[in-house]
């Protein structure tokens, strides 16, 4: 289960990125049971089952963004931006990327109700592994580019310059990513 506020997030983005078109579009191609999910009226469920944010990605990647990567990120970005706060994002402008790193784990924690995040800062202090088990972010391709893209994001917005990420599984439901930056 993915915080709910997320879901929100994505709605908001896609009307960033694409307009209420791009909203439409990604709301035609969804089962009903998830389209129900994002678009209920009144008080909700605080969680929303994690195969729902994946299908809605999955319809905003295939849909409006047509399957071009760069398009996909500026998107996974925008949610980031939507769902995180004005005081979690002005933190983030001001830190060190180094002090993220081990805040990480309970954030997800806090966000999800299923997965372990471990976080290790590397011994050179310019990048930090990440392992990711339990969850279905570690599926797939694109969940797993998803949730690199996420992190990768999430240290772009401190006093880090560069930042790149590397992604790949290290077996099945394992992720394992590295934040790079200067």
């Amino acid at each position: 289960m993915h915080r709910r506020l997320h879901a929100q997030a994505a709605k908001r983005a896609a009307v960033m990125v694409w307009g209420d078109e791009g909203l439409n579009a990604i709301a035609s191609a969804l089962p009903d049971d998830t389209r129900e999910e994002f678009f209920r009226i009144g008080p909700t469920d605080p969680w929303i089952a994690a195969r729902h944010m994946i299908r809605w990605m999955y319809a905003a990647h295939h849909g409006p963004a047509r399957l071009h990567l760069p398009k996909t990120r500026e998107y996974i970005d925008r949610v980031f931006d939507c769902g995180s706060g004005v005081i979690l994002r002005s933190l983030l402008h001001m830190a060190d990327p180094a002090s993220l790193t081990p805040r990480l784990p309970p954030l997800w924690k806090k966000d999800n109700t299923h997965g372990e995040l471990e976080a290790t800062l590397d011994p050179d202090g310019k990048s930090a592994s990440f392992r990711l088990t339990g969850t279905a972010y570690s599926d797939t391709p694109q969940t797993r580019g998803g949730m690199a893209e996420n992190y990768r994001y999430a240290y772009s917005l401190t006093r880090a310059k560069i930042v790149t990420e590397t992604h790949a599984l290290e077996k099945p439901g394992t992720l394992v990513f590295r934040v790079r930056w200067r």
